[in-house]
Protein backbone atom coordinates (compact mmCIF):
# COMPACT_ATOMS: atom_id res chain seq x y z
CA UNK A 1 0.00 0.00 0.00
CA UNK A 2 2.70 2.53 0.97
CA UNK A 3 4.90 1.41 -1.92
CA UNK A 4 2.13 2.30 -4.36
CA UNK A 5 1.67 5.74 -2.80
CA UNK A 6 5.42 6.42 -2.92
CA UNK A 7 5.63 5.29 -6.55
CA UNK A 8 2.72 7.59 -7.44
CA UNK A 9 4.42 10.44 -5.61
CA UNK A 10 7.64 9.95 -7.61
CA UNK A 11 5.70 9.68 -10.89
CA UNK A 12 4.16 13.08 -10.15
CA UNK A 13 7.59 14.64 -9.56
CA UNK A 14 7.62 14.34 -5.78
CA UNK A 15 10.23 12.77 -3.58
CA UNK A 16 10.47 11.16 -0.19
CA UNK A 17 13.53 10.99 2.00
CA UNK A 18 15.00 10.45 5.41
CA UNK A 19 16.77 13.48 6.86
CA UNK A 20 19.32 12.80 9.56
CA UNK A 21 21.09 15.68 11.29
CA UNK A 22 24.08 14.67 13.41
CA UNK A 23 25.40 17.21 15.91
CA UNK A 24 28.68 16.32 17.58
CA UNK A 25 31.73 17.94 19.06
CA UNK A 26 33.89 14.80 19.12
CA UNK A 27 34.20 11.80 16.84
CA UNK A 28 30.74 10.41 16.28
CA UNK A 29 28.86 8.35 13.80
CA UNK A 30 25.80 6.32 13.08
CA UNK A 31 25.03 3.01 11.48
CA UNK A 32 22.27 2.42 8.98
CA UNK A 33 21.47 -1.27 8.73
CA UNK A 34 21.68 -2.86 5.28
CA UNK A 35 18.05 -4.02 5.52
CA UNK A 36 16.91 -0.45 6.12
CA UNK A 37 18.97 0.87 3.21
CA UNK A 38 17.72 -1.88 0.89
CA UNK A 39 14.08 -1.25 1.85
CA UNK A 40 14.50 2.50 1.35
CA UNK A 41 16.08 1.92 -2.06
CA UNK A 42 13.26 -0.41 -3.12
CA UNK A 43 10.76 2.30 -2.17
CA UNK A 44 12.73 5.08 -3.86
CA UNK A 45 13.38 6.84 -0.56
CA UNK A 46 16.54 8.95 -0.48
CA UNK A 47 18.86 9.67 2.43
CA UNK A 48 19.90 13.20 3.37
CA UNK A 49 22.67 13.31 5.96
CA UNK A 50 23.85 16.58 7.48
CA UNK A 51 26.84 16.72 9.82
CA UNK A 52 27.17 19.61 12.24
CA UNK A 53 30.63 19.33 13.84
CA UNK A 54 31.84 21.53 16.64
CA UNK A 55 28.53 22.23 18.34
CA UNK A 56 28.88 22.19 22.12
CA UNK A 57 26.59 20.13 24.28
CA UNK A 58 23.85 21.98 26.16
CA UNK A 59 25.66 21.70 29.51
CA UNK A 60 28.78 23.29 28.04
CA UNK A 61 26.70 26.09 26.51
CA UNK A 62 25.33 26.73 30.01
CA UNK A 63 28.89 27.03 31.36
CA UNK A 64 28.95 23.65 33.12
CA UNK A 65 31.91 21.33 32.42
Amino acid sequence: MHAEALRALREEGGRAGFFIGLFCDDDCGLELEPDLLAAAARLGIGLDLALYPGHPHEDRAAGVD
